[in-house]
């Protein structure tokens, strides 16, 4: 038989029982590997026929997750759509939102039938939650009388300060306690904490990690940039939300006194409770729409597009302030990463790339910007680094990487060290990269990139190119003209600060707070 004959063949034997097996996992994860090795016509043909033929249906959601884990096909995850009941529990809906939008966070193909269902089930079940809050008197319809003075910053996931919604949630509260005399809460509900949890039966289920060393209510020293004070955090229990964990939350906010509440993300229906109980927004550096409403939208101006508009209108947001992304860079290295650790020579020309998803950011364009980069010019080096489990012979000749040319260098500490250490910054076609690129500007590197996704808001205007051609003009110029590149390097940290201002951008956050509150006691 052919390789697709046995694939075939292994996926109606294994998800044609009541359960998978340990063995059988085993087998799919030779499945997937051997699926990534079909040409690409091959592979199509065999996703034209896995979707056309009669499969098993007796462990269908896994199934189809695996298969558009294989393939990235986003027809499968739209099959999951059709097997899912049309109402969730609370954390049922969580891990199938999690689950997806993760996969779908590196895809530039859309779905409006997967996003419909997930606003139809979110809607259900954050209307029930909201009901039954209410019902125990745990909301109550007052906003405050005062401007907003004890505020909270909610976040689903709290770990260090190499984790970029980390830092958003710190900086906006170091900025309102240091500028605007506020008493703020950071609040982790641990909602991504879904470890040990798969009730969908998911070969690959998506894992968070959580903050150990965070617990209950605590007073945490934090250093950010030019801050060096504490900030108050009170973390609930890891794990999946529950009708009785999001009750405890909105009890414990309203035990503070809160007065005001922003969500750095889009934070469900926690932010829903809260919703028309306080003035709430809603800060960004990615998604436009969140599922869940707020008083006011913080968003990236260039991401609200005609199908941003169009869901907002449908699902009843307004009142967006339009920005830039939230700035929150990891910071400016002392010295930079010594090139001799890396087996790099001092005459070379390094062009850096950061992701945690780069296995899946990597196109074949951007794959082609680089091999060219590299076959032009012998001095050039290129370094990935954020993704350990990068496998560069996916995408490099075995030569390339022998000689060290291209190198995946995993996950760093000291992001700021190791932009300092290269000569430039290269973004793949993909939705982030807004905050790998803030580090890299403020340590001294221009960012190559195509006019799309978050990092858009970061880089001036005239250099979001159209087009690949446009890209590699420019990494070449950079790479040849040593007069040319310190000029680009001073012209976009000029752009950071002139632009980019966090302490301003935080004071229109806190305004408008203010203005929600005055409204509504009009």
């Amino acid at each position: 038989m052919s390789v697709e004959q046995n694939i075939i063949s292994a996926i109606d034997t294994i998800f044609s029982h009541c359960r998978i097996e340990d063995e059988d996992k085993v087998i799919l994860v030779t499945i997937a590997e051997e699926a990534q090795k079909l040409s690409p016509s091959s592979k199509q043909i065999l996703v034209e026929h896995l979707l056309h033929s009669t499969l098993p249906n007796d462990n269908v959601v896994p199934m189809y997750f695996f298969l558009y884990d294989c393939f990235k096909d986003i027809r499968f995850l739209e099959r999951v759509v059709d097997y899912l009941p049309s109402r969730l529990s609370l954390q049922m809906f969580y891990e199938v939102y999690l689950n997806i939008s993760n996969r779908l966070f590196s895809s530039s193909v859309k779905s409006k039938k997967i996003s419909t269902a997930i606003r139809n089930w979110y809607t259900d079940t954050s209307e029930t939650l909201t009901r039954f809050l209410s019902s125990r008197g745990l909301t109550p319809n007052a906003y405050p009388l005062a401007h907003p003075k004890k505020i909270a910053i909610l976040s689903q996931q709290l770990l260090n300060m190499r984790h970029s919604p980390t830092r958003e949630a710190y900086s906006l509260a170091l900025h309102l306690k240091t500028y605007h005399c506020c008493q703020c809460y950071v609040i982790n509900t641990n909602a991504m904490s879904f470890n040990g949890v798969n009730s969908l039966g998911l070969i690959q289920p998506i894992l968070f990690r959580s903050n150990e060393q965070l617990d209950g209510v605590q007073t945490i020293p934090v250093k950010y940039l030019h801050f060096n004070t504490s900030l108050n955090v009170v973390s609930f229990p890891t794990g999946p939300m529950t009708t009785q964990k999001v009750a405890n939350i909105v009890d414990t906010l309203h035990q503070l006194g809160i007065e005001a509440v922003i969500s750095h993300g889009d934070n469900l229906v926690v932010m829903e409770a809260l919703y028309q109980t306080m003035p709430s927004l809603f800060a960004t550096t990615g998604a436009v729409v969140p599922n869940n409403h707020c008083d006011a939208y913080f968003i990236p101006e260039h991401l609200f597009d005609d199908s941003a508009k169009k869901v907002a209108q449908s699902y009843g947001h307004d009142n967006f302030m339009m920005e830039s992304m939230l700035v929150t860079p990891e910071g400016i290295a002392e010295q930079p990463a010594s090139r001799e650790d890396y087996g790099l020579l001092p005459e070379q020309f390094v062009y850096l790339i950061v992701g945690t998803r780069l296995q899946y950011e990597l196109n074949s364009e951007f794959v082609e910007v680089c091999k060219t980069l590299l076959c032009s010019d012998g001095h050039t080096r290129i370094i990935f680094a954020g993704t350990p489990e990068l496998e560069l012979l996916s995408f490099f000749d075995e030569q390339f990487i022998a000689e060290k040319r291209v190198q995946n260098i995993g996950f760093q500490n000291d992001l700021p060290a190791i932009s300092r250490m290269c000569d430039c910054y290269l973004n793949p076609q993909r939705t982030g990269g807004g905050t790998s690129s803030q580090t890299a500007i403020i340590n001294g590197l221009p960012i190559v990139t195509r006019d799309e996704g978050h990092i858009s808001a970061i880089v001036p205007e005239q250099r979001r190119h159209a087009s690949w051609d446009e890209y590699l003009t420019y990494a070449v110029e950079l790479r040849e003209n040593r007069k040319f590149l310190d000029s680009e390097c001073e012209m976009f940290k000029q752009h950071f600060y002139s632009h980019l201002d966090a302490k301003g951008q935080v004071k229109r956050i806190y305004d408008m707070l203010c203005t929600i509150s005055d409204n509504a006691q009009k």
